[in-house]
């Protein structure tokens, strides 16, 4: 008799199961996001005092009860002296068993502001980036963003881009452009099928150790290493050591983007030869120089 009337309590432990674990899931899942809030709130205004700051028309916190994500519409990020970035909308979102792990989403077109006033605006498919978070270092990230272009003439059918953190506080960095197109009016297009940029950026000398650069156009092929960086004039600085399988095709493709003259052209070419297929392009003091021979006047950066 005492089975039978132990039993229909029997029925109901599954569900009382249940409803305990969702009961425990609910009270980590509200106090983790706003926990997460908080912390999204000091390092806001942490960063502020840096002059790096996030505006939004609007945001919002959600994604009960298995996620967490973060909303933001028409985000403008200003940085120090006066630059910014402006966006559609981005959201932040990560799944709440690893909150560590978060996934961005950006909607374009995105506008560049320089400090002066000049905007530059880049059109772009969704953005999607990774973020691994560590307590101990910098963010694993890695990014994709299809149809790029700008009114500069630049088209790129799919960038990826990717960074982690290196010995000595550096950082890792790699970045890879499918299908690159450059046009200008009166000039011949330039194309490049695939190119890769491998190197190690260095924050406290603000430099670029590049240790692979290539980039392919139909038969013709560039390759080398080199480093970059900007001087003090807001200028490219920095020397490419390059190698190419048709120095002619080389030149006659960039030729009338730098308005070479007969004399520059022929030094270049003498060039070549003599170091067999391999050139040295650098920017300093505000001229880029191909070998000895200069061949244009640089302009600030920004």
């Amino acid at each position: 008799m005492s089975e039978n009337r132990k039993a229909p309590w029997r029925m109901f432990l599954p569900f009382l199961l249940v409803v305990a674990l969702l009961g425990a899931w609910s009270v980590y899942w509200f106090f983790a996001i706003s926990a997460a809030k908080s912390f999204a709130q000091t390092q806001r205004a942490s960063l502020a005092e840096q002059g790096f700051t996030l505006a939004c028309a609007k945001e919002t916190w959600g994604g009960y009860p298995f996620r967490f994500e973060f909303t933001c519409q028409t985000p403008l990020i200003s940085f120090p002296k006066g630059a910014s970035v402006a966006l559609s909308s981005f959201a932040v979102i990560a799944q709440a068993y690893d909150p560590m792990h978060a996934v961005m989403l950006a909607d374009g077109p995105t506008t560049v502001t320089e400090p002066n006033g000049t905007a530059h605006l880049i059109r772009h498919g969704q953005a999607l980036a990774s973020i691994v978070a560590s307590l101990n270092e910098l963010p694993r990230i890695t990014a994709e963003i299809p149809d790029v272009s700008t009114d500069d003439g630049l088209a790129i059918a799919m960038l990826h881009a990717a960074s982690r953190p290196a010995d000595g506080g550096n950082i890792d960095i790699a970045v890879i452009g499918e299908k690159l197109v450059f046009t200008q009016a009166g000039k011949p297009t330039l194309k490049a099928d695939e190119s890769q940029l491998l190197g190690l950026f260095e924050p406290q000398g603000n430099r670029l150790a590049i240790s692979d650069l290539h980039a392919t156009s139909g038969s013709l092929k560039v390759w080398g290493t080199g480093n970059a960086g900007i001087d003090g004039a807001r200028m490219a600085d920095g020397t490419l050591n390059l190698q190419t399988n048709d120095p002619q095709g080389l030149l006659a493709l960039v030729e009338p983007y730098e308005a070479l003259t007969p004399k520059q052209k022929d030094g270049i070419l003498a060039f070549l030869m003599v170091m067999g297929n391999r050139v040295q392009v650098t920017a300093k003091a505000g001229k880029l120089y191909v070998g000895p021979v200069g061949v244009a006047d640089l302009k600030p950066l920004f």
